[in-house]
């Protein structure tokens, strides 16, 4: 995640059920459980998705809600990085963008900085999923586990976020982790987003 001041790196594995039950059972009780609602959002003639970037309102929990925007990837030191911003609002709020909303009535830096790229639009829901996260302390990171739905099919995945420095090391822990305990795993770096993407691309084909 690349925010013009701040490089972190992020770490995907990919899990069968069977896998993400061990790891859940092995570091229980979770810190924090949370559900997570993401809709992904784009005018009527997909401008933002052709020009790759992604605008996200999330519904997490009770009473949070999330507004982010990411940009198209890019390499940076060899890592592939993507520009986000992200603004904290209120679950009633976020509840209400789901109606669809114009970016100039929100006066939110996500909203800001898709308006200084390209200019004010209308914008609708057309994609979602649910994940459940679970997250768990291990040594100086954290473990998110996430199960998540996409219309009928289900994905385990286990995500640890670092700073850009400590990618490496991190890399070497897991690993020494993983081995020790006899899992198998499969480096993922496919986002959530663009998996519900491909189903949701291949759902309209067949429509």
């Amino acid at each position: 995640v690349h925010d013009g001041k701040n490089l972190e790196a992020e770490i995907k594995l990919l899990l069968d059920p069977s896998l993400y039950e061990q790891i859940k059972s092995t570091f229980s009780p979770a810190v924090e459980e949370v559900c997570q609602e993401n809709f992904f959002f784009d005018n009527a003639d997909g401008f933002l998705l052709k020009s790759k970037w992604a605008l996200r309102v999330r519904l997490q929990g009770s009473d949070k809600g999330f507004l982010t925007v990411k940009g198209p990837g890019e390499m940076i030191n060899a890592l592939h990085c993507r520009t986000e911003y992200e603004t904290p609002i209120p679950r009633q709020k976020a509840e209400q963008l789901l109606k669809g909303f114009s970016l100039g009535s929100e006066d939110y830096l996500p909203c800001r900085e898709l308006i200084k790229r390209f200019g004010n639009m209308d914008v609708l829901p057309f994609l979602s999923f649910q994940n459940i996260r679970m997250t768990f302390p291990w040594k100086e990171w954290k473990f998110e586990l996430d199960k998540t739905t996409i219309n009928t099919k289900i994905f385990y995945e286990l995500e640890v976020e670092t700073d850009i420095s400590q990618k490496d090391y991190l890399e070497k822990e897991l690993i020494s982790l993983f081995q020790s305990r006899g899992w198998t795993y499969t480096p993922y770096r496919l986002s959530k987003f663009k998996r519900a993407l491909e189903i949701y691309m291949k759902n309209k084909k067949k429509e």
